[in-house]
């Protein structure tokens, strides 16, 4: 098909003419072959013969004739729908001076689906064993924190920018360094979560057996965490599935840490109480999502955990804030 798409229209009208007479001529000639070589085919066999040459000869021109048509057509189209401007892409070492380009990371180093893919998957088992709604609310926290603009001057830790400002790569290294290979990592565990792929095989670093590794992350864990995160990353719910029904948390999270109360992984409330943040209440999540007290969806009183830490105003103070201002949201 493509050999003949690249002849000019005026050269297919003359193929087509010579083609159409051509097995009228070749009957003839065929004709006199017939009567000189092989003397004893009927007239009857030559015509049934010719008959057949003709109609295959005809299929042929009408698949042609459908395929210059199919190629006009995409033509058409691709003309009126010319394909998207590809982005420029920025990228700058980690921490570098504003203007210092670089690439030093272990995810691929392009901001594409598949290095965004990697990423992610990296991050939401570091940071959550793959637990769909947390992985949905950490998407949330990146895509409220990511920059809108490339002022690296005032965020040093900025890796990649398009026209868009901060691409979401970026962002979300600068919400988890050690497993994208921006900080040493601080345990084995970091080390082989910072060498996952998207295939699910085991990685450099992973501490078990490979039967140990099949029978829970390669064939659970990854490629589910994989699977919602294609959704995910499109600003797509995953679909829901036993013992798992996800929404997107309220009051637009802002980051997020380890629950001070479950004694099992870290304790970042403090860190949370301190920038004067409330606790997400939504779904149950792994980790703690904080937000902005007053914003939509988010409390508008002191967080209680927070205030049996000591932070935020005492009950007198609040009392007092709101007589003075009925609509204040504190």
């Amino acid at each position: 098909m493509s050999g003949f798409l690249r002849v000019p229209t005026g050269i297919l009208v003359i193929v087509f003419s010579l083609w159409n007479s051509s097995c009228e001529q070749e009957a003839e000639g065929r004709s006199s072959e017939i009567r000189v070589e092989v003397q004893e085919e009927t007239a009857e066999d030559f015509r049934d013969e010719m008959d057949r040459h003709c109609r295959e000869q005809d299929a042929r021109w009408a698949k042609f004739e459908a395929d210059r048509e199919a190629f006009q057509t995409e033509w058409e189209k691709r003309s009126k729908n010319p394909p998207p401007k590809r982005r420029r892409v920025k990228r700058f070492q980690w921490e570098s001076p504003a203007e210092t380009r670089g690439k030093i990371w272990n995810v691929p180093d392009e901001e594409s689906e598949d290095a965004l893919l990697t990423a992610f998957v990296r991050v939401c088992i570091a940071e959550a064993n793959g637990n769909p709604q947390d992985c949905v609310g950490i998407w949330q926290v990146v895509k409220n924190n990511r920059r809108r603009t490339c002022d690296r001057g005032m965020i040093r830790r900025i890796t990649e920018c398009d026209d868009n400002g901060e691409t979401m790569l970026s962002a979300l290294r600068r919400h988890q360094r050690h497993v994208l290979g921006y900080m040493k990592a601080r345990n084995k565990r970091a080390v082989w979560i910072g060498n996952i792929t998207t295939e699910c095989e085991m990685p450099e670093g992973w501490t078990k057996s490979q039967d140990e590794w099949d029978a829970y992350y390669g064939s659970q864990v990854c490629p589910q965490v994989v699977a919602d995160a294609r959704h995910i990353i499109a600003d797509k719910l995953p679909p829901p599935r036993p013992g798992h029904r996800v929404s997107w948390l309220p009051g637009n999270p802002v980051t997020w840490g380890g629950r001070c109360e479950n004694n099992q992984g870290s304790c970042d409330d403090r860190i949370a109480c301190s920038r004067g943040l409330a606790r997400v209440q939504g779904p149950k999540t792994l980790n703690a999502f904080w937000c902005y007290p007053g914003r939509p969806g988010c409390r508008s009183d002191v967080e209680p955990i927070c205030k049996a830490l000591g932070y935020g105003p005492r009950e007198e103070e609040l009392t007092s804030i709101s007589v003075k201002n009925p609509d204040s949201s504190s």
